[in-house]
Formats: structure tokens, sequence, C-alpha cells
């Protein structure tokens, strides 16, 4: 059989039925069209082979999620690619943004310049250092992952593996707790 012969529809009927062959020529036909659109997005080189194959191997392993009377199969395909390049990209972004809790309480900042405004802060942080010694581990990882790394419940969710309901409660808690702690030493 010449699968290079076949059309798109033919070849995702065959691919739904596991055939190998079909999904080489699929692969042929489609590769440098997904790996252009992740390479566009990542502009590096090792991502866009990674997001080429991730893309590959869900359709592979979820081909029968293609409806053709919603989108051409190329339509389809840079939909994915578009996505889990822009998700790569923002955790991407994310991880070199990363801060710590120690970061932001030990940070200088170089427009306090008066010994009183200096000492004012560095209280603050001593305060805030230890209000948040006293908050429970998967709180303060909870807090600093949405107010550093600026992600969405839902995100921290899905990186942490812990249900969505798990990370709002843990989240607002923490700044129950934390607010409850400041003032109180008021």
């Amino acid at each position: 059989m010449n699968d290079s012969r076949l059309d798109d529809k033919a070849l995702v009927g065959l691919i739904q039925n596991a055939d190998t062959q079909a999904f080489h020529a699929f692969y042929d036909r489609y590769v440098n069209l997904i790996y252009s659109i992740a390479y566009g997005i990542l502009e590096s080189r090792a991502l866009a082979e990674d997001i080429t194959q991730e893309v590959f191997l869900r359709v592979w392993r979820k081909i029968e999620r293609y409806d053709p009377t919603r989108a051409s199969l190329s339509t389809w395909l840079g939909v994915i690619t578009r996505n889990l390049s822009i998700d790569l990209a923002r955790k991407q972004s994310r991880a070199s943004q990363k801060m710590s809790w120690a970061d932001v309480l030990d940070g200088h900042n170089s427009e306090q310049t008066t010994p009183e405004e200096l000492t004012e802060l560095n209280l603050t942080r001593n305060r805030v250092r230890e209000a948040l010694s006293m908050l429970p581990e998967e709180q303060r990882e909870a807090l600093a992952m949405a107010y550093f790394r600026e992600m969405s419940h839902s995100e921290i969710a899905a990186e942490s593996g812990e249900p969505l309901g798990t990370i709002k409660t843990r989240v607002r808690l923490g700044m129950q707790k934390l607010r409850g702690l400041l003032i109180d030493e008021k």
C-alpha cells in the first residue's frame, strides 16, 4: 500500500485501527508543520523536538478525538502544537522566574536609603519571616507558587498533583493565618 497517496481522512481511519505504516506516512506528512509551529513559539530546537514528539504521541493515543467536521487535520494538529508549546513556554518562564521566600525576605531595595527606612524594612521582613515559619510547609509552598510564580490555582494543582480544592484551601488558609499572625503582632 502506498500511504503517500491516501488523503487525510483515509490516513486517520487507518491510524484509528493502529496501522503503523499509515502512522509513518502521517508523520512524514506533518512533522515539518508541527516542528515549525513549535520552534516558532519556543525558539529552541530541543524543545520543539520534544513538542513534536509529544504531539505525535497524543495523536497516536487519542486520534479518536479528531473531528473532521470541526477542523482540517492540519488545523487540529496546529492547535495541539500551539497549545502544548505555549504551555511549555509558560512553564519555562515561570521556572526561570522562580523566587523563594528567602529571595523576597532578604532582598535589598536600593530605594530605601535612610537608616530609619532600612530598619523598618528589616523589622517587617523579620515579622513576615517569623509568620511564614509558623505556616505548614504545604501552605507556604502553595502561597509561593501563587504569588511569586504567578500560577493559577489550577496550574498549582497540575504541577503539584494535588486536587484543585486542596490547593484553593491551602492558599486561603495560608493567607488567613498570615493575616492573623501579622495583625496580632502590630
